[in-house]
Parts: C-alpha cells; sequence; structure tokens
C-alpha cells in the first residue's frame, strides 16, 4: 500500500514539473515584431500575401463606421470650402503624384460646392494594432433629401480608402478611382493596399477622436435618409435596398415598386422617434408616418441594410426565418393583415388584383372602383382590427374579426366574416 503511495506521489510531482517547465517557456518565447520594430499581438488579423483576400470584411461597429464618416464628412467639406485639405491626404500618394497646394485640383477631383457625402459601402482591412485601413464607396451631395437637378458629379459613385493611425489618432485619405485598384468582387469596390510601415503625422486637419460617441438617433436616421435620397434621385438602387422577402411578397416587378414609392407619403417622417430590438444577426428600427404607416429598417452591418415599407406584409419578427409550420392563427392574422393594411393605404387595386377571390369577385364586384365603394361605404378609411375567432370549414379559415376607425379613440365597433382560403 505504502509502494502505491509513493508511486503516486512521484507521478505528481513530476506533473508540477513538467507543467511549470511548459509555462517557463511560454513566458520567454520572444514575441514577435513588425517591419516598424513594434511588437505584434499575436491575435492581431495580420495581412500577407496568401490571407489579404481574407482580411477584407465588412464592419458591423457603428460607432467605428460613424468615425470614418466624420473622416471623410471633414475631408469634403474642406474641399468644398476651397480648402485644398492636402494635409489630409496620404503622404505617400501626394509623393506619388507630386501634388502640392498649387496642383491638387489638377490630381484630384475638386468637390466643389457640395457638403455631403454618404456611404454605400464600407470595408476594412486591418494590418495590426495600429493601422487600420477603410475602403469606401459613396456619393457627394449638395443636400441630402434633394428630389431633382443634380449634377453629373452627384450621379456618380466615388471610391476612397481612409487609413487611420491608432497610436497618433490621425487619419489619411486617398481618392481613387475603379482602374486604379483590385476590384473586391463581394463587395463591388475596388481595394488599394497601403503601407503598413507608414505612419501618419499629426498636423492641424488629420486628427480624429477615437473614443467619439455617435447619437444612435442619427444612426439610424441615416438609413432612412439614404433611402428617401435613392428613392427620389436613383430609384433603380432604391429598389436594391428592399428586404428581398419583402420584395418578393409586395411587387411582382421593379415598375410595380416604382408606382408604389411614387405615391408614398414620406414627408411626415419623424426620424428622431423610432422603436429599435435586436434580432439575431441584424437590429431592426421601425418608424411611424401618418396614420400608423411604418418604414423599418434592419441593419446587419454598419452600413449593410435593407427596408421594408410596412410592418404587415410580411411578419417583420421572423424575417430571414423558415416559414414551414406556420399555425392556422398565424397565417389568418398575417392574412387578415395584409388586407387591412393595404385597405388604410388606398391600395384597391392590389387587393382586388392579388387577395380577392376570383369567383367572389366576379359575383359581387365587377371592378377595383366597385370593391373600392364597397368597403367606403362599409367600413373605415383607416381601420384597425381585432381577430377573435376562427373556424375552418372545408380547408377555409372563416374569421371573426372587430373593425374600429383607428382614427378616432371612440368609435362603433363593425363585425364582420372574412373567409381567408390558404393557398
Amino acid at each position: 500500500m505504502k509502494k502505491i503511495k509513493y508511486i503516486i506521489i512521484i507521478i505528481l510531482i513530476l506533473l508540477v514539473i513538467i507543467i511549470g517547465t511548459i509555462i517557463t517557456f511560454r513566458l520567454n518565447v520572444p514575441k514577435r515584431k513588425n517591419e516598424n520594430n513594434n511588437y505584434i499581438d499575436e491575435e492581431a488579423e495580420i495581412v500577407t500575401d496568401d490571407s489579404e483576400k481574407k482580411t477584407v470584411s465588412p464592419i458591423n461597429n457603428y460607432t467605428e463606421a460613424f468615425i470614418i464618416s466624420e473622416c471623410m464628412q471633414r475631408y469634403i467639406y474642406k474641399l468644398s470650402t476651397g480648402e485644398k485639405a492636402v494635409d489630409m491626404l496620404d503622404r505617400e500618394f501626394v509623393k506619388q503624384n507630386s501634388i502640392t497646394a498649387e496642383n491638387v485640383f489638377t490630381k484630384i477631383e475638386n468637390i466643389d460646392q457640395y457638403n455631403d457625402f454618404y456611404i454605400k459601402k464600407i470595408y476594412k482591412r486591418k494590418y495590426d494594432n495600429n493601422i487600420k485601413q477603410y475602403y469606401i464607396s459613396g456619393r457627394i451631395a449638395s443636400t441630402i433629401g434633394a428630389t431633382n437637378g443634380l449634377s453629373e458629379k452627384e450621379k456618380k459613385i466615388m471610391y476612397f480608402s481612409i487609413i487611420l493611425d491608432k497610436s497618433n489618432k490621425t487619419f489619411a485619405v486617398i481618392p481613387y478611382t475603379e482602374g486604379q485598384a483590385e476590384w473586391l468582387e463581394d463587395a463591388k469596390i475596388p481595394i488599394l493596399k497601403y503601407d503598413a510601415k507608414n505612419k501618419i503625422a499629426k498636423n492641424d486637419n488629420n486628427a480624429y477622436e477615437p473614443d467619439a460617441i455617435p447619437d444612435f438617433t442619427t444612426e439610424a436616421s441615416k438609413y432612412v435618409w439614404q433611402f428617401f435620397y435613392e428613392k427620389n434621385n436613383f430609384v433603380d438602387e432604391s429598389y436594391e435596398l428592399i428586404n428581398e422577402e419583402y420584395k418578393k411578397a409586395k411587387f411582382d416587378n421593379i415598375e410595380e415598386y416604382k408606382e408604389y414609392v411614387r405615391n408614398f407619403d414620406f414627408s411626415s417622417a419623424d426620424l428622431t422617434k423610432f422603436s429599435k430590438k435586436d434580432y439575431d444577426g441584424f437590429t431592426q428600427y421601425i418608424y411611424t408616418l401618418t396614420k400608423n404607416r411604418k418604414i423599418i429598417i434592419n441593419r446587419y452591418h454598419a452600413m449593410d441594410f435593407d427596408v421594408l415599407l410596412d410592418d404587415y406584409t410580411i411578419d417583420i419578427e421572423t424575417i430571414g426565418e423558415e416559414q414551414t409550420d406556420l399555425s392556422k392563427n398565424k397565417i389568418a392574422r398575417q392574412a387578415l393583415s395584409q388586407f387591412f393594411g393595404n385597405i388604410n393605404e388606398g391600395n384597391f387595386d392590389a387587393i382586388y388584383n392579388k387577395f380577392l377571390n376570383n369567383d367572389f369577385k366576379q359575383k359581387n364586384f365587377s371592378s377595383a372602383e366597385a370593391f373600392k365603394n364597397y368597403i367606403q361605404n362599409n367600413i373605415y378609411e383607416y381601420n384597425s382590427f381585432e381577430f377573435y375567432g376562427m373556424e375552418v370549414i372545408n380547408g377555409a379559415y372563416v374569421c371573426d374579426v372587430d373593425v374600429k376607425n383607428a382614427q378616432r379613440v371612440a368609435s362603433e365597433t363593425k363585425k364582420m366574416q372574412i373567409i381567408i382560403k390558404p393557398t
């Protein structure tokens, strides 16, 4: 028995010695240095020729995007006021292109009177713990939300890199064209690699505040205004911002979308008031317009978002999920939400053509106008409903619904029976 105890003690001592040796070895391994003789965080994302493609990625942190946006706005403003902003340009870019304060507008585009820039896409490459490079595409604008009379400069996509030097709290700008850099296909944005050995010396114009805290009311409103701006000026591009699931359910084609947004009154949007909810993989912002209409923004990354123009066409709480096992009650409620939502928006043609049963409308309504007259004479211009009962008869859902005037606190309740036939 004593022999076994001695053996156990010897094994434990040997384990302690081995573990101690391993720890000592790890503590004395010299840290790897980069070309600037700075120690490298081994967990940092280091760019090599082999991994270069993998290190370019969208950014999810809005505070980071806010800092880049602020740097970009300052650069645009300097140029727009006639200040040549050479101090903000990357020094290697200045050297390679022989740029001076006198010839700067022969080397880069003169932004002229434009004082705003909205970012369409933004991607990041991290070289070490100090140097990060951001690839940006976007448009300049004289006034975000302008509705007509765009110049050629405002119509075209412009490309920039912004480099942040965290150690010096400085930034530098590289303006460039598609032809000057490799095209990053996934991001649809060109990339231009920065030499991370070049630290950015501080001057009067190129400092940034790394601890800047954005106003999150501004965060959400920027997405809405970008959609408004593109809807007013680049309607085909605004169609690309519409959530795909919603788009398929709402519009048969882009022409139907154009007609819809042409008649959509966005002027009542109060962009300081919204609700916010975090889901797995995205954040959702909901704005309420007049007559309780909604515009909904789903943000996936800092500058990656999509838009829904109501809260009834699809279930906004299950976006991106497989809709394979919906209950009968949920199917009925979604159908009723679509029906009354379209009535409230005056989309009688859509209801008549897409929702009404063919046999039913042939017997009761000769046209969409006849259906509209029936609705206006029997319920309200703007309705709220309460779904309180349902019976399934021969595969159809017979729903009992209370309908009220949504524009009055005290409203007469009208009872309706609506039959839904699932497809």
